[in-house]
């Protein structure tokens, strides 16, 4: 085992803008968080289909923000209109969009879950401290592929001195 391999981890929305600014993926922590299903969202622009405050519509918009955006903000959900208070990392994809049309990339995350549970912690596929299973529940899982959200980097501690790999176990 190695030190890398150790990860935070937190339940993540995946929503995928296209060249028009119409969302062209949207997944399953998406319909939980936002309260709807892929078939209304997908091939509506964000502002739309959520309602964003004005200040964060930009972000969203190919071409037009330009640079990566992120922070927070309070919306209703779509089902219910319960509030929803979200996370966001909004990322344009510079130049020609992608392979699939993709021109932005936004990831977005339940921040009041996040507070309540705290993230998760692994150690590559044992998931040793999971976000929200019940106290006393120690069984390990596993973790979904897609959960990775922060990384120990090793190029960012101490190095020995003498060439040998100090986290190798």
């Amino acid at each position: 085992m190695v030190i890398a391999d150790l990860l935070g981890v937190a339940k993540v929305a995946a929503i995928t803008l296209n060249e028009r600014g119409r969302i062209s993926h949207w997944d399953d922590t998406a319909t939980e968080l936002f309260g709807v299903a892929p078939p209304r969202a997908l091939g509506r622009p964000p502002a739309a289909l959520l309602r964003l405050p004005r200040e964060h519509r930009g972000a969203f918009e190919p071409g037009g923000f330009g640079h990566v955006w992120c922070g927070a903000c309070t919306l209703p959900r779509v089902d219910d209109g319960e509030p929803a208070e979200v996370g966001w990392w909004v990322y344009p994809i510079g130049g020609t969009p992608g392979e699939r049309g993709v021109s932005v990339l936004a990831l977005a995350a339940d921040l009041r879950r996040l507070r309540r549970d705290g993230i998760g912690i692994t150690i590559g596929d044992l998931l040793l401290a999971p976000p929200d299973r019940p106290a006393g529940d120690a069984a390990p899982a596993r973790r979904p592929a897609a959960a990775r959200l922060l990384r120990v980097e090793p190029a960012l501690t101490e190095p020995s001195g003498d060439g040998a790999d100090t986290f190798a176990a």
